[in-house]
């Protein structure tokens, strides 16, 4: 056998075990990718993602608290506890706290124990945050800002927070029997975005860097997560009420 043909079936097997490695870095360049898009996605879906279980607002009174920056109260002003809540519609930790907000208020709003009042902030996201905001504040003229809140929590969690949409926006509203032309208006309306920046400001000024951040009775709390914080709250009705 020649050295010619014993070089040229090395340099062969060489150019096989290249093209191979090759394919294999190419693969592994692929699998690592789809693995990466998958992590992607499912970070990106809000957790717990089920339609959330709309609360009954029904004979609670609900009402525009203009004591700072807008807010949006249900409950007795004479409740002995009063919780505040800044919290943006794009905030993961939001989502999972409003459905606590929500026993809350169904537990112990209704019965005269507990205020809360709802600041809609918009410094996550801002162009998904701002127009849920401003959602909010034109829901509220229309006195129901609560019905509305979980219709946004909806869309967060089948669409996430790009979902806030114009259209959808405003599928939402005339779907908890909103007038759609007086809502359009709002939305559209310089008033309804100042509204929004004042909150925005009202947390530059408290030196609000997160969401969700509660206070109670005026003092800030540090946030424990959800059912902590739920916890935390119905010790303290109960220490009030004796209950």
């Amino acid at each position: 056998m020649s050295n010619s043909s014993t070089k040229q079936r090395a340099e062969s097997r060489r150019a096989t075990r290249q093209r191979q490695s090759r394919i294999r870095l190419i693969i592994g360049v692929v699998i690592g990718a789809l693995v990466l898009t998958g992590a992607l996605i499912l970070i990106s879906i809000p957790r717990g993602s089920t339609d959330i279980a709309f609360a009954d607002y029904s004979g609670l009174s609900q009402a525009i608290d203009n004591s700072g920056a807008i807010g949006f109260s249900i409950g007795e002003d004479s409740a002995p506890i009063t919780v505040v809540e800044y919290s943006d519609f794009s905030c993961p930790h939001c989502y999972e706290l409003s459905q606590y907000i929500d026993r809350l208020i169904q537990e112990y709003a209704r019965d005269g124990s507990l205020r809360i009042v709802y600041k809609p902030v918009s410094f996550v996201n801002p162009p998904y945050s701002i127009p849920a905001a401003q959602a909010a504040v034109c829901a509220a003229r229309q006195g129901k800002f609560w019905e509305m809140q979980d219709q946004i929590w909806n869309l967060y969690v089948a669409k996430s927070a790009a979902g806030y949409t114009r259209p959808n926006l405003v599928d939402q509203a005339v779907a908890i029997g909103l007038d759609k032309d007086a809502f359009e208006a709002c939305y559209s309306s310089e008033d309804a975005l100042a509204e929004v920046q004042g909150v925005l400001d009202e947390v530059q000024a408290l030196g609000i860097q997160g969401t969700p951040t509660l206070y109670v009775n005026g003092q800030q709390i540090n946030y424990p997560g959800p059912e902590a914080f739920y916890n935390q709250i119905v010790a303290m009705i109960e220490a009030q009420t004796g209950s």
